[in-house]
C-alpha cells in the first residue's frame, strides 16, 4: 500500500486537487494523508477532485479557525478501517490490509509548533502505540527535525529534537528517507 502525505496548506483551490489526485494515480496510491487543511468541515464532495472519483472513505479533524485541520482519503478496496480515532493534531486508523487480512495503525499527524505541546503529543500517541496490534505507520508533518543538519531557514530547538528523538527510539519506530518539495 502506498500513501501520499501532504502538508496542502488550505483545501481550497482546484489546482492542489489536481495535483495530489495526479500523484495519486501515477503512484498508485491507497490512502492520502492531508495535513493543514485549514477547513472547520470537510464533505465527501468536497474531496472528489483529489481522490479523482467517489471510490474512498474517509476522515477528518477539523481546523480551528484557520489553523490546522486534517484528512485522511483511503480506498476501502485496499485499506479495511474498523475504528477511527480522533484528536485535534491527528487521525489514527485502525483496520487491516485488504486481501491480507494484516493487521495496521496508520497515524496522520499535525504536530503543534509549541515544544511543550509537542512534548505532550509524543506522549499522547506513545500510550496508543502497541506493536502487538499491528504494524504502525506514522506520516504527516510532525513540525520538528532529528538534527540540525535537517533544519533549514528557522531555528534549531535541541530540546524539540530531543523530545523527537526520543519519542521515535521509545517507541522502536523507524525513519524512512523521503523526497519531497515545497508547494
Amino acid at each position: 500500500m502506498n500513501c501520499l502525505s501532504i502538508n496542502i496548506r488550505g483545501l481550497v483551490g482546484g489546482a492542489k486537487a489536481n495535483w495530489v489526485k495526479e500523484l495519486r494515480l501515477v503512484n498508485k496510491v491507497g490512502v492520502i494523508a492531508l495535513q493543514e487543511t485549514k477547513v472547520e468541515n470537510v464533505v465527501k464532495s468536497g474531496l472528489v477532485g483529489f481522490w479523482g472519483n467517489k471510490n474512498f472513505d474517509f476522515a477528518f479533524v477539523a481546523s480551528v479557525g484557520l489553523s490546522g485541520g486534517l484528512a485522511c482519503l483511503w480506498d476501502p478496496k485496499i485499506l479495511k478501517v474498523d475504528s477511527v480515532v480522533k484528536n485535534r493534531s491527528f487521525i489514527l486508523l485502525r483496520g487491516s490490509m485488504v486481501g491480507s487480512g494484516t493487521p495496521i495503525n496508520l497515524v496522520n499527524i499535525y504536530a503543534p509548533q509549541s515544544v511543550v505541546a509537542k512534548r505532550q503529543l509524543w506522549y499522547e500517541l506513545s500510550d496508543l502505540i502497541d506493536p502487538s496490534v499491528g504494524q504502525w505507520v506514522l506520516v504527516g508533518d510532525f513540525n520538528a527535525v532529528r538534527s540540525q543538519e535537517e533544519r533549514k531557514h528557522s531555528k534549531f530547538k535541541m530540546v524539540c529534537a530531543e523530545n523527537f528523538n526520543k519519542f521515535i527510539f521509545e517507541n522502536g519506530l523507524l525513519e524512512f528517507p523521503m523526497n519531497g518539495r515545497k508547494l
